[in-house]
């Protein structure tokens, strides 16, 4: 009997044993699968204070790669935080491995495919339009991360929450967002006007207004207002643009046959009402007279004008200047005019000792004129002084036009800088510019006059030029 009571005791003693080290050291696996989910739930919520509970132990650079925030751009915090709302997660309790003191675990994070939203759209119109993009964006990015449990005497704690990084990648990302649409515009172009912005017995006017870089890839929404003489008498609805090159204008006569005499201003406006460009264009009629018979281009003496013998047109829009070594390669667009078209009268203003002095005269299909003449056979470095004075006569002089700024500025070629003067005759809501340059070398110099709605076009005329 003793025997058998003493087997029954041992017995007792095991079990009781058995029992209490399975609990003091089992398997941790129930406890890693609830602090998992804990962990994906925060990382979806980018709850940084909890997740580091979690982790027993602080990480800044995971902080701040939660935080999606940095000093670039409110929007591009915005678009990452749009991104970050469709991350969810999903804890793969299959994958789980471990002892009683450690485990591991597989979590599934899954978010939107922000690289293909950014592919198919070259260009944000705003953040709205970058939202909607996301959320009919089907396609999604998944993310297997294995976090690792140990258990220590303070209790189970994730040893790598370093690797969260790699679920955010877009957290320091930068997006294409448009610009304020009027740094997409490049100048108004008037249909069909005549030498210097000047309609004659017209019954309509229309004009573009060119479209430039990512502007050519969003959606316009635009309309035009027409002033005559500073009032305004028509504005048109709003248009709306897919994907422009340029944005269109016109206005055509009301009850009569023809437009009435004035300044014509067309002024472009988003539909948010922020003015994109404007320009002017004159409009006039021909008289009625009793003689069929064309009036010629006036002159200063009743006839056209003669050009002198240094005077070339040549086609291809190459003239070497003479007796220097600078030679003009004329931009794509323009061409010379020949002394028999009514547009070098036009230029000549009537004036022969203008035409005496005339090397090249030259337009484009934007209605800028283009004039280079001699002045004198001395180094244009020596001019610098009566230049200005012709400068400020000149302003002097264009004043009763309108608003005039001169400034003044210069043009490299080589080795060389010449002088120029950029004047800016504004009226209503237009502006013209007149540009003036001397060119030449050591001994002879010439003056470049360049006249339009474009006060860089002095510059692109002048990086076609060359010392040969």
């Amino acid at each position: 009997m003793k025997t058998f009571k003493k087997d029954i005791s041992l017995l007792l003693i095991a079990s009781i044993m058995l029992t209490t080290c399975s609990c003091a050291f089992g398997n941790i696996e129930e406890d890693v699968l609830d602090m998992a989910d804990d962990l994906g739930k925060n990382i979806v919520d980018r709850n940084y204070k909890k997740i580091t509970k979690i982790a027993g132990e602080e990480d800044d650079k995971l902080e701040a790669v939660l935080s999606l925030s940095t000093d670039d751009s409110v929007s591009y915090n915005e678009a990452r935080e749009i991104i970050a709302s469709t991350l969810s997660y999903e804890v793969d309790e299959d994958s789980y491995e471990g002892d009683r003191k450690e485990g591991s675990v597989d979590i599934v994070f899954t978010y939107v495919d922000y690289e293909k939203v950014v592919d198919d759209n070259p260009v944000f119109a705003d953040l709205g339009a970058f939202e909607e993009a996301v959320e009919d964006c089907d396609d999604t990015i998944e993310v297997t991360i294995t976090f690792e449990f140990e258990k220590d005497k303070d209790g189970i704690y994730c040893t790598n929450i370093g690797d969260i990084e790699d679920i955010f990648p877009y957290s320091k990302e930068e997006f294409n967002f448009a610009l304020d649409l009027y740094e997409y515009v490049d100048g108004i172009t008037f249909i069909d006007c005549g030498p210097g912005f000047v309609y004659t017995d017209v019954d309509y006017i229309s004009c573009t207004l060119g479209v430039t870089g990512d502007g050519q890839l969003l959606t316009w929404d635009y309309y035009y207002v027409v002033e005559r003489d500073g009032v305004q008498i028509y504005q048109s609805s709003i248009i709306t643009a897919e994907c422009p090159t340029q944005l269109e204008a016109e206005y055509s006569a009301t009850g009569s046959d023809i437009l009435e005499d004035g300044t014509y201003d067309f002024i472009f406006y988003t539909a948010d009402n922020e003015m994109l460009y404007s320009a002017f264009a004159d409009v006039t009629h021909t008289e009625v007279t009793p003689s069929p018979t064309p009036t010629p281009v006036p002159s200063a003496s009743g006839e056209d004008v003669l050009p002198g013998p240094e005077y070339v047109y040549p086609e291809d829009g190459i003239i070497a200047l003479p007796d220097t070594d600078l030679v003009f390669d004329l931009p794509d667009g323009y061409y010379c005019l020949a002394p028999d078209t009514s547009d070098f009268q036009e230029i000549m203003g009537g004036d022969q000792w203008m035409a005496d002095q005339a090397i090249f005269s030259a337009q484009n299909n934007l209605g800028t004129d283009l004039l280079v003449i001699r002045l004198n056979h001395q180094g244009y470095s020596s001019q610098s002084e009566s230049f200005a004075t012709m400068a400020d006569n000149l302003v002097t002089g264009y004043s009763e036009y309108g608003t005039v700024t001169s400034t003044e500025t210069s043009v490299t070629v080589g080795d060389r800088v010449f002088p120029a003067y950029i004047i800016g005759i504004s009226r209503g809501s237009g502006t013209v510019y007149i540009s003036i340059c001397l060119v030449g070398d050591d001994d002879d110099t010439f003056l470049l006059t360049v006249m339009g709605l474009n006060s860089e076009e002095l510059y692109d005329i002048m990086a076609g030029v060359s010392i040969v």
